[in-house]
C-alpha cells in the first residue's frame, strides 16, 4: 500500500473513532508497526495528529477533555452517589483494582476500613487510603501523565497485572451499546484493559451524559462487563439484554 493510501486510512480512522491504537492501524493497512510509527511521526509533524503511547489521537481531541482540575468539580454529586452504590460490591478479604478517573476516586474516599487489597495508578487520591488501617494499599507505580496525573506505561500494566482481582471498578469516556466502554486515551485505556484481563468482575461506573459519547477505544467489551452503575436519565433507553446488568444509582 503507497504511503499516501496509508495516511488517508490513518486519517480516515481517526475521523471516525477519535483514537485509534497502533495494533488496529497494523490491522486495516496491513502494515508492519515500524512503518506505522513513522507514518504517524510524519503526520503529527503536519500537525494532523497527536501521538501518544500505543496509537494516536485526533488534534482537536486531544482538546476535547476538560483538564482534571476542572472534571473534578463536574457532576459530583452523581459520582459520589455512583460510588456509594458500587460499596456493596466490595467485600472482606477482597483484592480489588481500581481505576484513575475522577469519578472512581471518590470510591476510594469511601472506602470501608475492613482488610482489603487495593491496587490503584490514581497518584492523587492513593493518599485517601492512607488513614485506612485495615487496607493494604498498593500504588501501581508508572510514568506520570502530565495532563491527567495518573499513573501510566509498561511499569503500570506490568504491576497492575502481578495480581488477581475479585473485582475491578472502572469509569469511561464514553459506552457503546454493541461494543463496550470506551476511552480517548490510548494509555488510560492501556492500564484499563490491564486491569480487565486480570479480573473476576468487572463494574463501569459511568454517568449518564456520557453515554451518548460513542466515539474512542473500546476497553472493555460489553461481554466482558459485570456491572454498570449509572444515574437515569430520560434520553437513554437501555436494550432489554442490559437489564440484568445496569444498576442506577
Amino acid at each position: 500500500m503507497l504511503k499516501f493510501d496509508r495516511h488517508m486510512l490513518i486519517l480516515d480512522a481517526l475521523e471516525k473513532e477519535g483514537t485509534v491504537s497502533l495494533s488496529h492501524l497494523m490491522k486495516i493497512t496491513e502494515t508492519p508497526r515500524l512503518s506505522i510509527q513513522r507514518d504517524l511521526k510524519e503526520l503529527e509533524t503536519k500537525q494532523k495528529l497527536k501521538r501518544v503511547h500505543g496509537g494516536a489521537i485526533l488534534v482537536d481531541s486531544a482538546h476535547r477533555g476538560l483538564p482534571k482540575k476542572i472534571r473534578e468539580h463536574e457532576k459530583v454529586a452523581v459520582k459520589k452517589a455512583l460510588c456509594k452504590c458500587a460499596l456493596q460490591f466490595i467485600h472482606k478479604n477482597d483484592t480489588i483494582c481500581i481505576d484513575a478517573s475522577t469519578t472512581c476516586s471518590y470510591l476510594l474516599t469511601y472506602m470501608p476500613d475492613i482488610p482489603l487489597n487495593v491496587i490503584t495508578p490514581a497518584l492523587e487520591s492513593f493518599r485517601d487510603l492512607a488513614c485506612k488501617q485495615n487496607v493494604t494499599a498498593v500504588l501501581s507505580g508508572g510514568i506520570m501523565n502530565k495532563d491527567t496525573q495518573n499513573l501510566v506505561g509498561s511499569l503500570t500494566i506490568d504491576v497492575i497485572k502481578k495480581f488477581s482481582y475479585s473485582t475491578c471498578f472502572i469509569s469511561a469516556d464514553g459506552f457503546d451499546c454493541n461494543r463496550g466502554s470506551l476511552e480517548l486515551d490510548c494509555e488510560e485505556s492501556m492500564v484499563k484493559k490491564s486491569m480487565i484481563d486480570v479480573s473476576e468482575q468487572v463494574i463501569v461506573l459511568i454517568d449518564s451524559s456520557k453515554l451518548s459519547n460513542t466515539k474512542g477505544i473500546v476497553t472493555c467489551p460489553v461481554e466482558k462487563i459485570t456491572r454498570i452503575i449509572t444515574n437515569k436519565s430520560m434520553n437513554i433507553s437501555w436494550p432489554e439484554e442490559f437489564n440484568n446488568i445496569v444498576i442506577f444509582a
